[in-house]
Order: C-alpha cells, then structure tokens, then sequence
C-alpha cells in the first residue's frame, strides 16, 4: 500500500482468507510476502502481529480481556438479533466468529450511517478496548466491538470476532513470517531472525525491513528495558548423554525450582526492570530484588539471566516454585508479601554489559563478566557451578544439588552462544524423576460429585513441529490437589470459547507439567499418541506457548523407550 493510501480492513480480510485456505507453508510464505510489499510502515506493523493471531506484540502487554459473553452482547448489539438467538447460533457452529458473520447477514437493524472499515479503525478500537478499567468498562467494550461489527461485513464480522477472542489460527507461525519478511524484501533469513532475538517484535522488525532494509536490521541490538525470549534448554537422562551433547569440559550449574528472572539495569537511565521468561514486567511485585540489584551490581548497565528462588519465612528453606507463583500476580499488599515470601536470585548469565551486547560471545567469557558484575550478597548471588570433564565429579555435584532439594543441574557448552527462545543443543537439563512433557490445555471437562464446581479433566496437547497449532496427546484426570483444581478451573473458566455439556473448548494458554509412565500410539488423538497414566506435576505459570513440547520430542520419546534411554 503506497505511503499516504488508507488501507480497507476488506483487503486485510482477503489476505486473511487467503492463508487460511491453504496448509501448505510455502505458499503461506508466498501469500504474505506479496502482502506485505504493499504496506506502509504502519500497517504492516499491524498485519504482522494479525497474521500470527495475535492483537499486540510479544513486548506489549496490552491485552483485549474481552470474554465469549461480551462479544454476544455485541452482537446483539451490532445486529438487532436476540441473544437466546446468538446463544443457538453459537451452539450450532461452535466458532463465535461464525456467528458474528451470520448474525451481521441477517441484522434486523438499518444502519443509516455504516461505512467502509480501514485497519486504522480497526487498531483504533482495539488500543481503546485495552486501555478501558474501572466502572463502566464491560458497557464500553461491547460498544467499541459493536461499532466495529455495525460497519462491517459479514466476513469482515468473522475475521474481527476471531482476531478479538485470539481464534485466527491461520498457521502462520514465526518461522513463515520471517521467511515471508526475508522474501518479501530481500533480506537474508538469518539477519531477519537475529532482529527479532534483539528486538523481540517482528512488527518492528517487518517496518525496519520495509523502511532500511537488511541494513537497518543489522544495526537493532539489544535494549536495556527490553526484554528478550529466554535460552531454552533439552533434557537428557544422564551424565554421560549431557557430555555427548555439549562436549568436554562443560560447565554445570544447579538447576533451581524457581522463577526465570531477566534483570534490566541502566544506571545513568536510573532503570531497573525485571522480566519473566514469558516477557511479563514483574519489577512492581519483586521490590526486594529490585533494592539488591540496584546496591550490588557491579556496572553502568546490564542484562542478566537469573533464576530467583522463594524462601521460607525465616530464609532457612527453600520453597516450590508453586508458592512462589503466587507473587507474580499480586499488585496489592506486596510488602506484606515479601516478608512472608523472601526470595533469593541467583544470577548464572550476562547478555549486554556496559553498552555492548554478548549474545555471540562465548559462555565462559560470559561467566567471568557475571562474576566481576555480581559483588557478593547473600540475595543476589553467582549461580553454585563447576567446571569439569570428569562424569564422576559430575555425578557428584548433580547428587549434592539433589541433596540440598534443588531440582537437578543444567550442563552447558563452554563455547554456547545465547540463543533467544531456542534449543539448540549448547545446554541440557538433568533432574531425575519420570519423564515429563509441558503441554497445554485444549479442553476441560467439568467433574462430578464433590468435584462438580471444578474443571477436573483436562485435554492436553503438544506443539506441531511446523504448522501454528497444538496437537491432542490425552487427557488428565488424576494428580492435582483440591487447591490445584481450583487454580486451574479459575485460570480456564475466561478461557473457555465452547461448551458441549459437561464439556468445555478452551483457549489455549495454560501449561501443565505432566510426568507419565510410557507412551502409547493411539489414533483417538490428533498427534497419533497417547500418555500412559499422565499426572499432573505443576502449573508452568512461567512458560509461553512458545516453549510448549512439541510432537518431535513425543516422537523421540517415545522411540527412546525401546532404546532402553528412558
């Protein structure tokens, strides 16, 4: 779209169609590419968060919070039709989407004054719904959506209704939109993706294309206040398969039940922030470690990657993550909190210092830089390690990590570069215990007898290794406490976009960690595997769809079993 020319959200909705027409991700690639050749520098910052089914960026932590209720009330309001009637409608085609689209084509209402809809509008409406709290809010929303659906067409209706409620599911996943950016101007994939990494926007990164090209993309680095996605790391069985995969020597860490901390410091700026490995800004409910930072560390500005670990009252035990959990939500009485909650943080990676990022750095040169940075303090602290070839002195620091309850160690490559959002295989985890995958919750369905107010059996699915959607792999019933149940259902129940009886579809968001005692092959789920006996481990409060396990991993799993490695 030329500089200066409104784009019609008619043209969006075609491109939109478009993709989700086709499963094959080449011609995804092909589709959007040619899109966003089009663009102005406004919209396809846009278009690139649309595609992917999200309504922000990865950074921005704006959300819509509109349920399945409000966007009935919109539709009745945008369309003149009876909610009883939008209710049947949902019933029938169990995609809310297709109802607004329906509804929008048989509205009783004569709109005098509807008019073409722009994206402009379309973004317009949806910063004012995310800006909205207090008094009044739910009557607003419905008004701004209504708005929305009164000057739309049918499928236009569809397509706003579906980008609302997070239900695009177009398939386009990170790796076609960077393909999609790199063809549609030239730049090569890996500098596409290296942008990201730094600047954790593909947004930005789609406008910095479109304006500079690969030479602008070269020169986004990392941003103090920033964050970026949290190195991820595979999981082996023992000693000796960690050393096979990161080779001799390795440096090993404790492996902490806690919180992923990434802390953004810039002293002349006066900044600190703290970030989770979900991107989530927790700075306001950590003052504690915010005071210790700011009187221990050690430069003029920093990124680390820690782990921060909950204490008990008196600080002589450590806590489960689980209990600490309960401080990433908190915004009121968090002084109250710290003091029944104190944390400790233990700092094992540095990725910026002093003005110059280290990402391509090795590991060790960026160890010794996290020493030099850290003065020591019994809140703050270097990360317990070891550096060694031996697998007998391995073995023994995993047995003393172990014995001072922590929950196993990472072993990493001395010569790892730092890998946002990836396993790469420069560092592997080793806990002992039952195999365990973290997947998320598709479906729910409600339970019976003392269980009847809880959502108690849960539809779990991996990650496809390529497409943008989640694959059935079983059901839960069995393993959370009567305090977990609660947790869980109140963390579903906005998250439910249909229900059939006793059962419930819901918005993928929740991860579950589930240990299981083999896996079977079964065509009665979409992934073609089932978990024998699955129990529930933990809530993974920390962790982003991203990280989810995908089907490759099910497959090697599942295929190590019979290799005597499991």
């Amino acid at each position: 779209m030329v500089k200066g020319v409104i784009m019609k959200f008619s043209e969006v909705v075609v491109l939109l169609e478009e993709l989700n027409k086709t499963n094959s991700s080449l011609e995804k690639t092909r589709i959007l590419s040619e899109f966003l050749k089009k663009c102005n520098e406004t919209d396809i910052y846009w278009i690139s968060h649309f595609v992917r089914g999200k309504v922000f960026s990865d950074i921005d932590k704006k959300e819509l919070g509109v349920a399945n209720s409000l966007i009935i009330k919109a539709i009745c309001s945008a369309t003149g039709i009876n909610e009883k009637k939008v209710k049947d409608y949902w019933r029938e085609t169990g995609d809310l989407g297709d109802v607004a689209e329906k509804a929008v084509r048989q509205k009783t209402q004569h709109t005098l004054l509807s008019r073409s809809l722009t994206l402009s509008k379309i973004i317009e409406n949806f910063n004012l719904i995310s800006m909205l709290e207090g008094a009044g809010t739910v009557s607003k929303k419905v008004a701004l959506i209504s708005e929305l659906l009164t000057n739309a067409t049918p499928i236009e209706s569809k397509y706003i209704v579906r980008m609302i409620l997070g239900k695009l599911r177009l398939g386009v996943g990170d790796g076609v939109l960077r393909d999609s950016i790199s063809k549609a101007f030239k730049i090569p994939k890996e500098i596409v993706e290296r942008a990201y990494d730094m600047a954790g926007d593909y947004g930005e990164v789609a406008k910095i294309s479109l304006l500079k090209g690969g030479k602008g993309l070269k020169k986004i680095s990392l941003r103090v206040g920033t964050p970026i996605q949290s190195m991820l790391y595979i999981k082996v069985n023992n000693v000796k398969e960690a050393f096979k995969v990161v080779g001799k020597p390795a440096i090993i860490e404790y492996k902490f039940d806690g919180l992923r901390t990434q802390i953004h410091y810039d002293k002349k700026r006066n900044l600190l922030k703290i970030f989770t490995r979900r991107l989530e800004d927790v700075t306001n409910q950590f003052p504690d470690i915010v005071k210790y930072a700011r009187k221990n560390l050690n430069c003029d500005s920093c990124i680390l990657d820690s782990e921060t670990v909950g204490l008990s009252k008196d600080k002589k035990n450590f806590i489960p993550f689980q209990k600490l959990s309960r401080r990433i939500k908190r915004k009121y009485h968090i002084e109250k909190m710290v003091k029944e909650m104190p944390v400790k943080t233990f700092v094992f990676d540095c990725l910026f210092h002093n003005g110059k990022a280290l990402m391509d750095e090795p590991l060790e040169k960026r160890i010794k830089i996290v020493s030099k940075i850290i003065k020591k303090n019994p809140d703050l602290n270097t990360c317990p390690r070891i550096i060694t070839s031996d697998e007998k002195e391995a073995e023994e620091f995993f047995n003393k990590a172990l014995g001072e309850k922590q929950e196993g160690v990472m072993i990493k490559s001395m010569k790892a570069k730092y890998q946002p959002g990836k396993r790469v295989g420069y560092g592997v985890k080793l806990k002992p215990g039952l195999e365990s995958f973290d997947l998320v919750v598709v479906g729910a369905e409600w339970g019976q007898g003392k269980r009847s107010k809880f959502l108690s059996s849960y539809l779990l699915a991996c990650k496809h290794p390529k497409k943008d959607e989640f694959l059935t792999i079983g059901k839960l019933s069995s393993g959370p406490t009567e305090e977990q149940y609660e947790e869980i259902t109140r963390l579903l129940k906005p998250l439910i976009l249909e229900t059939r009886g006793r059962e419930v579809i819901v918005k993928p968001q929740v991860i579950l960690e589930v240990s299981y005692q083999e896996i079977q092959k079964s065509p009665k789920y979409t992934s073609g595997f089932a978990l024998r006996f699955p129990t529930l481990k933990q809530v993974r409060y920390e962790k982003r769809l991203n990280e989810v396990d995908d089907l490759n991993k099910v497959k090697f799993n599942y295929e190590s079993q019979f290799q005597g490695r499991l």
